[in-house]
């Protein structure tokens, strides 16, 4: 599946378009904040700050259509603060080496070793050990937060009981012992798959293991 980018920022999107040509990234050109539509694609909103005013009913109203991760671009250290204050999770600072912000994309996204995993709708902070959806914190036992981060860690791929069992229990256990893997998953479920959720994040293959959806 690719990963889509959101522009916003003709300049900067101009830009992303020709250096990440070969990236498994799709770059969306948005002239303006009034363009961002929700897509269950879109992992990462970047923005230019020239172009997006850095007051907080501009991003109260980004956050409201779309709840993904944002990193701005920025002219001064004083924009820097401002846009993290206003709840950006990554800033770059004008000039900046395209290299340098593709791979600060990449850590947003999950792409490299970062403190943070993104999942869809779910954001996971390895740091804090915190797990937010949509904007919102969900309160998981240790069990389960290690158990989410092991999926979203290999997402895409089946992991069987018995590799859940020794990387997240941390323990040889027998065949029996696929039980507390249900269980645990059954819980997770409830809380990241509620009524709410349009979506099912965790997928069970029966008589193997489990896969997380991208």
């Amino acid at each position: 599946m690719v990963t889509k980018i959101l522009v916003i920022g003709e300049e900067l999107k101009d830009q992303l378009t020709q250096y990440m040509v070969v990236e498994r990234v799709e770059v969306a050109k948005l002239e303006s904040i009034g363009g961002v539509q929700f897509d269950k694609e879109v992992g990462v909103i970047i923005l230019d700050a020239s172009v997006v005013p850095l007051v907080s009913e501009t991003f109260q109203r980004l956050r409201e259509q779309v709840k993904v991760p944002l990193l701005a671009v920025v002219s001064t250290y004083e924009e820097a603060k401002l846009a993290l204050e206003l709840g950006c999770e990554e800033i770059v600072v004008k000039p900046f080496n395209l290299e340098e912000l593709k791979l600060r994309v990449h850590k947003v996204l999950g792409l490299v070793g970062s403190v943070r995993l993104v999942v869809g709708d779910i954001v996971i902070d390895l740091y804090s050990r915190q797990v937010r959806m949509g904007g919102e914190e969900i309160h998981l036992t240790r069990l389960e937060f290690d158990l989410l981060v092991y999926l979203a860690k290999n997402a895409g791929r089946v992991v069987g009981y018995d590799e859940l069992l020794e990387k997240v229990w941390g323990y040889n256990y027998d065949e029996g012992n696929y039980d507390l893997v249900k269980t645990c998953i059954k819980r997770l479920r409830k809380k990241i798959e509620d009524k709410t959720c349009k979506r099912r994040y965790i997928v069970a293959v029966r008589g193997v293991g489990y896969r997380i959806e991208l």
